[in-house]
């Protein structure tokens, strides 16, 4: 007779054969991807030398509306996928040839008509652009959403309006960026430079933020809601109107920043910087004052000794909300 035991013993080694197995076939279908991506550079080729010799032709640097269409078709044709990298399966799915296509057209040095053409109708979202030097370019409104652009360099670059949602930029460098209403949702910013940066109206709602620095920063009336922004520096930033709404701020450098009609409600504030921070008019919790002991932020004293929490308003429920009132 065999024992429960046995058979438990027997299931979990089944089951790890399984997983081993289903490891192997992912790895298989990623190399065999892999080749098959491979088969595509000529194509890629083949189209970037026609592009070449159109400009060639043309002193204006311009594009047809068919040669863009052109490489609108290749980008969708270089669908993101999984690939081996070292001895193992690439974490997310990815598309470096949309990655060296953008990387190929910046270098031909387009018309801005022309590129700004290429932007509205050519997709880069999923485009492997890990360490890439896109510093100072005008890459506004274009789609980047889950791209890798992992310690790329976008330093001075225009990505106001851009999609962003889901995209990788862990230790980019945003510095004095342009990212005015760009949809930054989900965004993985950890360890980013923003520093001097444009957020102006964008989403980063949900975003990962980590250790980034966001000094001298404006970010009015962007949305933050519910993101880890643990550690991160918004040494005099300007967030007035920030929907911070649910996001984790421990650790935070608020230091000299303007939270002016920010929304701090549902925070965890523990062990910030506020000192010399600006807090008028902000939404905050009716326990304020309790939370701010628990907090220990530095700067609490100033703050209890210089702001109440008032009852001035309701929402489109008919539920109080609470706001700091400056005291005179």
């Amino acid at each position: 007779m065999v024992s429960g035991f046995t058979i438990y013993r027997r299931i979990g080694s089944f089951k790890l054969q399984i997983q081993n197995q289903d490891k192997k076939l992912l790895e298989m279908a990623a190399v065999l991807e892999f080749v098959k991506k491979q088969n595509q550079e000529p194509l890629m080729r083949s189209v970037l030398d026609d592009v070449g010799k159109e400009l060639q032709r043309n002193p204006g640097r311009t594009l047809r509306d068919t040669t863009i269409a052109r490489i609108a078709a290749l980008s969708s044709f270089f669908k993101p996928y999984q690939y081996i990298e070292g001895d193992s399966l690439s974490e997310s799915a990815y598309s470096p040839e949309r990655g060296q296509l953008l990387q190929a057209l910046v270098l031909m040095q387009l018309d801005s008509g022309a590129f700004g053409r290429i932007k509205r109708k050519v997709l880069f979202a999923g485009a492997d652009l890990r360490g890439a030097d896109l510093k100072g370019l005008d890459l506004s409104g274009i789609n980047f959403r889950e791209a890798n652009l992992k310690n790329a360099d976008l330093s001075s670059a225009n990505l106001s309006g851009a999609d962003l949602g889901g995209a990788n930029l862990w230790g980019a460098n945003l510095n004095q960026a342009n990212l005015g209403n760009a949809d930054l949702k989900r965004a993985d910013l950890r360890w980013a430079q923003m520093n001097k940066a444009t957020f102006r109206l964008a989403n980063l709602n949900g975003a990962k933020l980590a250790n980034a620095q966001l000094k001298n920063a404006d970010l009015f009336d962007a949305s933050v809601q519910w993101a880890q922004s643990d550690g991160a520096l918004f040494n005099e930033a300007n967030l007035t109107s920030v929907n911070f709404l649910g996001t984790n701020l421990t650790k935070v450098n608020f230091h000299q920043a303007n939270l002016v009609d920010a929304d701090l409600r549902r925070i965890d504030l523990s062990e910030a910087d506020l000192l010399g921070v600006r807090l008028n008019k902000a939404l905050v919790d009716k326990d304020w004052g309790e939370k701010l002991k628990k907090w220990q932020p530095n700067g609490e004293r100033e703050l209890q000794e210089s702001y109440i929490v008032v009852n001035d308003t309701f929402d489109k429920w008919k539920i109080p909300m609470f706001r700091l009132k400056k005291m005179e």
